[in-house]
């Protein structure tokens, strides 16, 4: 599930020195990952880390102009005056999924040379001491990739600028309850990757509800839930007219290729309105191939269904849309708050499913919605309790605070 807002990436790291990220560099044609620090007057700390022996280099590089061409950007590195090396990237126009982060596609540094590894609809980039996580978005799905060890087997180069190998577990049909937070199910395991500001970034690995293994992350870019200069944020202008009812959408179910590119092109031949397809354009900026099929009008608020036709799994999704301001994909808000802490301390592998169920509560003076979701541990698992979130609005549509109001059982 998916913020409406595209993906920059934030880079951290945990690595000594820590500190605020520019890149991180896993290496898949030598077992070698680098992890450079923010360009501050200049100069980032870079540390350098054989992944055979854990064997670690740190120094400070002064870094040089942004040198781009033909689609390519590179910055020169230097220490004490003397050329050591390079970092190159690909421009973000050139790459779709890139984000506002140029992909870093290479790195040379004292000698050594590094492939960096870079995938399209890249959410989350985390290294360890032993594997490489990589979380992306395919097709309007959340798919987990873990490479463990040293780099091995052939490069893939998918599309000329993708660089990676193949991964050692692969696993589709991912939630993200909230940012930074991703959660991914396999043959009774559950997979938790957590990258937010101010906590340690890690791996988890549960089964049945017992804590596996915790791996911390020595380094982690992952997508920020800032605005993106990528695509514009739809609006309010969207509304009853603006439901689309999947009119050719079939094609697209038997055909191959990119499936937001062909829902596009679905929508523009069946009619969708242009507010229509401006939405699903902006969904398919973050990975997410889906469009708004129903919608109820309260007060100035709207209520949008955004159905997602190529999922295996939660393929409707409830949106609020105010009269100002961006859209909130109710389904993918992070649950906080007393009570929800409560309740998640006693089952930390619970999560809502979606869709919520969105009803209409009386307040004085301005606008609020009740969204009722089911807590379980798995799509298919029993429910442990229903969550009851009030989201208030004032009388202009603008969106004020949400607050957990109560979780009951069953």
């Amino acid at each position: 599930m998916f913020s409406l807002f595209a993906a920059a990436l934030v880079t951290s790291i945990a690595a000594p020195p820590p500190r605020p990220g520019w890149f991180l560099c896993d290496g898949v044609d030598a077992p070698f990952v680098a992890l450079a620090g923010a360009v501050t007057q200049g100069r980032s700390i870079i540390t350098m880390i054989d992944r055979r022996s854990g064997a670690r280099t740190t120094a400070t590089y002064a870094v040089g102009p942004a040198d781009p061409g033909a689609g390519q950007i590179y910055r020169a590195l230097s220490r004490a005056g003397r050329p050591v090396g390079a970092v190159h990237g690909v421009n973000p126009g050139m790459v779709p999924g890139a984000g506002d982060t140029p992909p870093i596609t290479g790195l040379a540094l004292e000698g050594r040379t590094l492939e960096c590894r870079w995938l399209p609809g890249l959410r989350l980039l985390g290294l360890s001491a032993r594997r490489s996580i990589a979380i992306t978005a395919e097709k309007g799905d959340l798919v987990y990739q873990s490479f463990n060890g040293p780099a091995s087997g052939p490069v893939l180069r998918p599309d000329g600028i993708a660089r990676t190998t193949r991964p050692s577990l692969r696993v589709a049909g991912g939630t993200s309850p909230g940012p930074g937070r991703f959660r991914f199910e396999n043959q009774g395991y559950v997979y938790e990757v957590t990258a937010q500001p101010g906590a340690p970034a890690a791996i988890r690995v549960l089964r049945g509800g017992r804590l596996l293994a915790m791996e911390p992350l020595l380094g982690v870019s992952v997508a920020s839930a800032g605005p993106s200069s990528a695509a514009p944020t739809p609006t309010a202008t969207i509304g009853a007219a603006d439901a689309w009812q999947a009119q050719g959408l079939e094609a697209c179910r038997q055909g191959s290729g990119a499936v937001t590119d062909c829902l596009a092109r679905a929508m523009a031949r069946g009619g969708a309105t242009p507010a229509a397809r401006a939405f699903a354009a902006r969904l398919g900026a973050t990975g997410a191939a889906g469009y708004v099929s129903a919608w109820r009008q309260a007060g100035p608020v709207g209520i949008a269904t955004i159905t997602y036709p190529f999922r295996a799994n939660a393929t409707r999704a409830a949106a609020l849309v105010p009269a100002t301001g961006a859209p909130l994909l109710v389904d993918d808000r992070a649950p906080d708050g007393p009570i929800w802490a409560r309740f998640h301390r006693a089952h930390p592998d619970a999560f809502p499913i979606a869709p919520a169920m969105i009803s209409a509560a009386k307040t004085a003076g301005a606008v609020a919605l009740r969204a009722r979701q089911t807590l379980a541990t798995c799509r298919a698992c029993a429910p442990l309790a229903q969550l009851t979130t009030l989201y208030r609005f004032d009388a202009a549509g603008r969106f004020t605070g949400a607050t957990v109001e109560a979780i009951t059982p069953g």
